[in-house]
């Protein structure tokens, strides 16, 4: 298993982020923008019940019945609901984030 701070440390951001947590992005105009990340989710079936702890977004694997780190080459399923600062929401992917 990947230690959660590796996956961290290779990110493109270098602190920790977790729902509720304020951070900055480009929308698809590339404006860059400031929200709150209300939720992260998956467009893949098998990751129904995803979680955001510390920067590492988390699976709820059934086979192994805890959370684990989502896979490297499934980073791209997983997106950001960001609430912007005009009161708009924002999907972004995960390595969007600056």
């Amino acid at each position: 298993m990947v230690s959660n701070v590796w996956i961290a440390i290779t990110r493109k951001w270098n602190y920790t982020m977790n729902i509720g947590d304020k951070v900055e992005y480009y929308n698809e105009y590339k404006d860059k923008l400031t929200g709150t990340i209300e939720n992260i989710e998956s467009e893949m079936d098998s990751y129904e019940d995803v979680k955001l702890k510390d920067g590492v977004s988390l699976y709820y694997s059934k086979k192994m019945k805890k959370y684990v780190p989502v896979k490297t080459k499934n980073i791209d399923t997983i997106f950001l609901t960001i609430k912007n600062t005009l009161d708009k929401y924002d999907y972004i992917l995960l390595n969007d984030v600056l």
